[in-house]
C-alpha cells in the first residue's frame, strides 16, 4: 500500500511538471514571441531581409555574422552581372 501512494505522489509530480512546462512554453511562443514580433526594430528589420530576398524564418544563428558580409558579395555579383548560381548562405568567405 505504501509503494502505491509513493507511486502516484510521483506521477502527479510528473504530471504536474508536464502541465507547467507546456504553460510555460505556450505562454513563451503564443503571447510573448508576437508582442516581441510587434516591435517596431524587430518588424524594420524583418522588412530589411525581406526586401533583400531573405527569408528570416529560415535563418540559422550561425549566418548572423557573416549576413553582412554576404549580402555584400550578392551586390557585387548582381553589379557585376554575374551570380554563383548557389544561395548566398552555401558562399563561404576568403581569408578566414
Amino acid at each position: 500500500m505504501r509503494l502505491t501512494n509513493n507511486l502516484r505522489r510521483s506521477a502527479n509530480r510528473r504530471r504536474l511538471a508536464l502541465g507547467l512546462a507546456v504553460t510555460v512554453l505556450a505562454t513563451i511562443w503564443l503571447v510573448v514571441l508576437p508582442a516581441v514580433a510587434k516591435r517596431p526594430a524587430v518588424r524594420q528589420r524583418v522588412r530589411w531581409l525581406k526586401s533583400e530576398g531573405i527569408d528570416p524564418s529560415a535563418m540559422y544563428y550561425t549566418e548572423l555574422d557573416r549576413m553582412e558580409w554576404i549580402l555584400d558579395r550578392r551586390r557585387a555579383e548582381e553589379l557585376a552581372g554575374r551570380s554563383t548560381g548557389f544561395p548566398p548562405s552555401t558562399i563561404q568567405p576568403t581569408g578566414e
